[in-house]
C-alpha cells in the first residue's frame, strides 16, 4: 500500500497519464475501426479499362494511316465500318474526313474498341 499524503499537483499528473494512455490506445485501435475499400479491379474491368485508353489515343488530326499504326486497326475495317469509299485518301486527317462523310470521332473510337473487343 502507498503511504503518505499526495503532492500539491499529483491530481493533474494523474489526469495527464490517464489523458496519454487513453490517447496511445485511441492510435492504436484505429486501424480496426476503419471501413474497407476494396481497392483492386477485376480482369474484365481492367480490359474494359485498356480498350478505352488505346481508343482515346486517337486524336481528329491523325489520319488513317496512323490510327492504324498506333491502335493496330487495319485501315480497310475503319473505311468499312465508318462507311467511306475504299479510294479514300488515307493522310486526310480523321476529323476532316468525318466531316465530309458524316461521322465523328467517338464514332471512329468505339469502332476501334469494337474491334479490339473482338480479338
Amino acid at each position: 500500500m502507498v503511504r503518505g499524503k499526495p503532492r500539491e499537483g499529483s491530481g493533474l499528473r494523474f489526469a495527464l497519464g490517464l489523458v496519454g494512455i487513453l490517447a496511445v490506445l485511441a492510435i492504436a485501435l484505429t486501424p480496426f475501426g476503419g471501413s474497407v475499400e476494396q481497392t483492386g479491379t477485376s480482369s474484365v474491368q481492367r480490359e474494359e479499362s485498356s480498350l478505352i485508353q488505346e481508343s482515346e489515343f486517337v486524336r481528329g488530326r491523325m489520319t488513317l494511316i496512323e490510327i492504324e499504326q498506333k491502335t493496330g486497326v487495319p485501315k480497310a475495317y475503319l473505311i468499312e465500318h465508318l462507311g467511306m469509299p475504299k479510294n479514300v485518301q488515307l493522310d486526310e486527317g480523321i476529323a476532316k474526313l468525318g466531316k465530309s462523310f458524316g461521322f465523328g470521332i467517338d464514332d471512329v473510337r468505339r469502332i476501334i474498341g469494337k474491334y479490339k473487343a473482338q480479338e
